[in-house]
């Protein structure tokens, strides 16, 4: 597993918890986006799936510590684009929700 690896998986966990994130705290943006988020959504987790099978290492590295870090470390993007919105300081998700069911399967093989 490589650096490059972990880094795509974070990547990934990025885009799969912003959406949410403004979806729960922008919702006059939904109306617009809303379609297209939970498309990528689907989209991202089944890359995260994909990713886990190819590197059966990063399987580690999916926690909710994981899921939290990237959350703080990460979505300060999200809070830059929309200044003057309250966003939490901390993960209101769990890695389930992150993730998705079918990724939580693979994870527990």
């Amino acid at each position: 597993m490589s650096k490059g690896d972990r880094d795509e998986l974070r990547s990934r966990l990025v885009v799969v918890m912003e959406h949410p994130l403004k979806c729960d705290h922008l919702p006059r943006l939904l109306p617009h986006n809303g379609r297209r988020w939970t498309s990528t959504i689907r989209r991202e987790r089944g890359d995260i799936l994909t990713l886990l099978k190819k590197h059966p290492g990063l399987k580690g590295d999916v926690s909710q510590e994981f899921v939290d870090e990237t959350y703080t470390d990460d979505l300060a993007e999200v809070v830059a684009e929309f200044p003057g919105n309250t966003f939490p300081r901390t993960s209101p998700y769990t890695l389930d929700q992150v993730v998705g069911d079918e990724v939580i399967k693979v994870l527990a093989r």
